[in-house]
């Protein structure tokens, strides 16, 4: 199967039903079209190179973590900045040298349409 072809949607339900070896083929298609799009958008908010890696890192974690909580009635996208904003904002919160940036943090929401969080959570 010609992974390249799959939508986000279709990739991400691939992950979640798959054997492990083909989850994990999955799992990088993921990765590929989105982590440099998720850097750039940490990189706006954080400011620094490193610290945006870890957080990138922590995104895709989370992806893994939660892969059992997404629903296809959600766009991949969608979902995925949800996760995002939520790793800058816990990393603003963790850093008090960010506050004055968490005060003045306004989401990208243009680019990405607005997701309600609790959808989510069910």
């Amino acid at each position: 199967m010609d992974l390249k072809k799959l939508t986000a949607e279709e990739l991400m339900l691939h992950y979640q039903t798959h054997s492990p070896t083909e989850a994990y083929a999955a799992f990088n298609e993921l990765y590929s079209r989105y982590s440099q799009r998720v850097f750039n958008f940490l990189n706006k908010k954080v400011k620094n190179s490193a610290e945006c890696e870890d957080l990138l890192q922590q995104v895709f974690i989370k992806i893994h973590e939660s892969k059992h909580l997404y629903k296809n009635k959600f766009k991949f996208e969608q979902w995925l900045f949800v996760i995002a904003r939520s790793k800058v904002l816990d990393h603003f919160r963790a850093s008090k040298r960010y506050q004055d940036r968490l005060s003045n943090f306004e989401p990208e929401m243009n680019e990405h349409a607005e997701v309600d969080m609790s959808a989510l959570k069910s």
